[in-house]
């Protein structure tokens, strides 16, 4: 009887020392990761138990702290950018305050300056107000598009219809210059957006044109379709860009050519808004350079219809 005793009291002791280790090492060692080898038996089994339950918890409190810190990345990050967008910001509107400043100095400063000289100053006054007030429009847009993607209200568009007067307008109000605009689009294709956002992208994707490419012409062209999308091409025929800035074309405040900045009074974030207006339409836009053309292609949501 002493020896069964002895042996079953060897067993159970066995079984404890084994759980007494595993509560100690869990409870100094964040990194254990407990494989007892506890014995076919009820507290075997309890031992067991506890242990799945202990790494079930473990596991969970480890996706919990990689989703926080993905978070606080993110939250790291997202004001990063807004620092770096203040900042930018600021420089963009620090320069045509100071150049307005200045020439108003002057003019304040001598009473007895020309009629001509004074118009002159003034004219440049007044590019520069223009050019402020762009900035700040372009900067309302994009808060408005980041605020409000989920809420922008979709309807069926004759896209057709609505490039031909597009083109019209930019030719009959002269800012298109001596520069024409192709279009060459199907009569029936319709697509699904919304008209004053997508007018706003072709607005700045002319605009971008008509600054920095120095053709003669602007071009948007249907070259694709497939169940769900139209694909166009919107190129000019202009200097084209460096291989190099392609990838930094779409950020905010990035200029090819920083030293056309006053000669052209953009505010450097008409491409910026462009591609957040396709974002907000589920659409893709691209840029690529083909000799001396540079191409925009997007593709927006095209209306469902059985018979196409």
């Amino acid at each position: 009887g002493s020896v069964a005793a002895w042996v079953i009291t060897s067993h159970q002791a066995r079984n404890i020392e084994l759980l007494h280790q595993f509560a100690t090492r869990a409870a100094t060692d964040r990194e254990f990761i407990p494989m007892g080898d506890f014995p076919s038996d009820e507290i075997g089994e309890i031992s067991r138990q506890v242990i799945a339950i202990y790494n079930s918890r473990m596991q969970a409190n480890m996706r919990r702290e990689r989703e926080h810190a993905i978070a606080l990345k993110a939250i790291e990050e997202r004001n990063n950018l807004k620092r770096v967008l203040t900042n930018n910001i600021s420089h963009e509107l620090k320069t045509p305050v100071g150049i307005i400043n200045s020439y108003l100095e002057m003019i304040l400063a001598d009473p007895g300056m020309s009629a001509d000289q004074r118009n002159y100053f003034l004219s440049k006054t007044k590019a520069n107000v223009d050019r402020l007030i762009s900035i700040i429009n372009d900067m309302s847009m994009m808060m408005r598009l980041e605020d409000a993607k989920s809420t922008i209200q979709m309807s069926e568009i004759d896209f057709y219809d609505m490039v031909s007067n597009f083109a019209d307008e930019m030719i009959q109000s002269g800012i298109m210059g001596d520069m024409t605009f192709d279009v060459d689009l199907p009569p029936d294709c319709r697509v699904v957006g919304n008209q004053d956002l997508i007018n706003g992208f072709l607005s700045n994707l002319t605009k971008n044109a008509l600054a920095y490419s120095g053709g003669s012409k602007v071009s948007l062209s249907m070259i694709g379709k497939n169940d769900e999308f139209y694909i166009f091409s919107f190129s000019d025929n202009g200097s084209g860009v460096a291989n190099e800035h392609l990838v930094h074309l779409f950020e905010r405040f990035y200029r090819a050519d920083s030293s056309r900045t006053r000669e052209t009074g953009g505010s450097g974030i008409g491409l910026s808004i462009a591609r957040s207006i396709a974002d907000a339409h589920k659409a893709k836009i691209s840029c690529k350079v083909e000799g001396k053309r540079v191409g925009f292609c997007v593709r927006f949501p095209k209306v469902y219809k059985k018979a196409d």
